[in-house]
């Protein structure tokens, strides 16, 4: 009976420290990964990770249905700024979003989503 109730002491302790190492390695990675998912609210908790390369060249092309037209994004002087507005095109972030004031060869503004 002894023997017994020592076997199943070390028994449950095995269980016990396999479980805690287990449940430690799943917060370890889920704690690593990267917020990229919007909330509800349309918002990120923090700024994108850095995937552009600053020597390289970024275009954007704007798809209007008065024509589309195609602006250069200057990642060597505004590196966070093209890599936010990057990110933020593949997440479709900008699809739908009207210009409300157009000054033809000027400037064109839209609003924010």
């Amino acid at each position: 009976m002894k023997g017994q109730i020592s076997f199943m002491n070390n028994y449950k302790r095995i269980i016990t420290l396999i479980l805690s190492v287990s449940l430690l390695a799943t917060l370890m990675v889920a704690c690593g990964k990267q917020q990229e998912e919007v909330n509800s609210a349309g918002t990120w908790s923090k700024a994108p990770k850095m995937d552009i390369d600053t020597s390289k060249t970024y275009q954007a092309i704007f798809e209007t249905n008065e024509g589309n037209f195609t602006i250069d994004l200057f990642a060597a002087d505004a590196p966070g700024t093209v890599n936010n507005f990057i990110f933020l095109a593949k997440q479709h972030y900008y699809d739908g979003v009207t210009f409300h004031r157009i000054i033809e060869d000027f400037m064109i503004q839209g609003g924010d989503p």
